[in-house]
């Protein structure tokens, strides 16, 4: 197997969302070639390492038609990829090469981002045939480290561009943005995502609950935005369903949702709790929400509401709770969620401001 090969010759390393963006800060040619070098050994080992991880998965696992097709898709994946091995050696590459190695990642991560999206939706409707808890246990796992690999790549592959283009594009009118970042404004990143949110809540139920912000305004965090932003959306806009869900057209009159921020300079750590007054998730519910494709509301029917910019369902999918969760771990935090029956449902984001979680 080409997994088993690529493997005996590179193993993954460990490395963190701060390390990437530091890799940002020496923008030359010699960093480009180190990056480019990184990079070339980096995604074979970890691809690889999934493949074998898919190769080891349980018969109840394998016998699912999508984590079958995942599974071959890998193995193919890694003979396509064997070849940035050899691309990796030299340290004296030129542009060429460089260049190379980046259309091989891209086209790589491209691949890896349709076979895992299509495995994510067929499992919607397959996750159904697994028959034990262990089973259901096994899957959330597997999507979980499928979706965390995805999202590693994109993230190494995009910094890696990123200061490419610094290099051999400095007079671009299109100056490239890294990736990371390593002073986010936490109460910014809050106040974009409850405007978003507002607005996705408007389009699709005409409605929205009054959202209030208070806490640590000063609150910097390394990080990747779009991530957070990601973490934020999906808990809003859960919680301005539920309000919805309970005040209906009394939405005016429901107590605001709350979002808070906090940090701790001794921990190096900064939160996010967002409070609303729904109802609560029921007992029963509560060991399962954070299960891949769980849901308790049926996904909603498209009309001419929906728009370009905000084409999705408000709630139903099933996975947006975990995969918030996921970003949250990456960034060495955690999302945690507690019920209050009959009054409603706080959720707590905490994560690691200083960027030292493993990716």
């Amino acid at each position: 197997m080409a997994a088993h090969t690529i493997l005996k010759s590179v193993v993954p390393s460990k490395i963190t969302l701060k390390q990437v963006a530091i890799f940002s800060h020496s923008a030359s040619e010699k960093s480009t070639q180190i990056g480019a070098r990184f990079v070339a050994r980096e995604v074979p080992a970890r691809v690889a390492r999934r493949a074998a991880e898919l190769a080891a998965a349980s018969p109840e696992l394998r016998r699912l038609p999508s984590i079958a097709r995942l599974a071959s898709s890998f193995d193919d994946e890694c003979t396509r990829l064997t070849p940035l091995i050899d691309l990796a050696t030299p340290l004296g590459a030129g542009r060429d090469a460089i260049e190379r190695v980046g259309q091989l990642v891209g086209d790589a991560v491209r691949r890896i981002d349709d076979e895992t999206s299509a495995a994510v939706s067929a499992l919607r409707d397959e996750h159904r045939q697994l028959d034990s808890e262990s089973g259901r246990d096994q899957l959330d796992s597997l999507v979980d480290r499928s979706q965390a690999l995805l999202i590693t790549l994109r993230l190494l592959h995009a910094q890696q561009q990123a200061v490419q283009r610094m290099v051999f594009d400095p007079n671009s009118t299109d100056p490239p943005v890294p990736i990371v970042a390593e002073r986010a404004s936490l109460h910014q990143l809050v106040a974009d995502a409850v405007a978003d949110a507002t607005d996705f809540c408007v389009e699709k139920s005409g409605l929205c609950p009054k959202v209030e912000i208070d806490g640590a305004d000063d609150a910097e965090l390394v990080c990747v935005p779009a991530h957070v932003h990601f973490m934020l959306m999906e808990v809003l806009k859960n919680a301005m369903n539920a309000v919805i869900q309970r005040y209906e057209l009394e939405t005016d009159n429901a107590p605001p949702i709350s979002v808070r921020i906090s940090r701790s300079k001794q921990r190096g750590e900064v939160g996010v709790r967002v409070s609303d007054a729904g109802g609560g998730v029921p007992i029963g519910d509560l060991s399962r929400v954070m299960r891949y494709f769980f849901t308790t509301t049926p996904p909603m029917v498209p009309t001419y509401t929906y728009s370009v910019q905000f084409g999705a369902p408000l709630s139903g999918i099933g996975v947006g709770l975990p995969f918030a969760r996921l970003y949250a771990r990456l960034m060495g935090g955690d999302l945690r969620l507690a019920s209050l029956p009959g009054h409603g449902t706080d959720v707590h984001i905490v994560l690691d401001a200083l960027g030292r979680g493993p990716l």
